[in-house]
């Protein structure tokens, strides 16, 4: 039986996009861990909203989160009252 290759790891950058965008050399393993964090915390709370996937974009001291989802009224809500709020 053959090695499987994950199919994601054997695209990316190649025909896939990375799914952060960002650079440390001190910092890699704390922001690897936000990262997983804040991906799992946006799945948890917008369920219903059918997150696809969330990039992040690090510049600096802040961080852009882009989340792409199938129902964007679910995660603006009513009167753009804001993100999960």
């Amino acid at each position: 039986m053959g090695q499987k290759t994950h199919p994601l790891g054997f695209r990316l950058g190649i025909t896939k996009p990375w799914l952060s965008h960002w650079y440390s050399r001190k910092e890699y393993a704390k922001f690897a861990r936000e990262d997983d964090l804040v991906r799992k915390t946006v799945k948890e709370k917008l369920f219903n909203a059918g997150v696809s996937h969330v990039t992040i974009d690090r510049r600096g001291a802040s961080a852009t989160v882009n989340i792409h989802t199938a129902r964007p009224g679910l995660v603006i809500g009513k009167k753009v009252r804001g993100l999960m709020g």
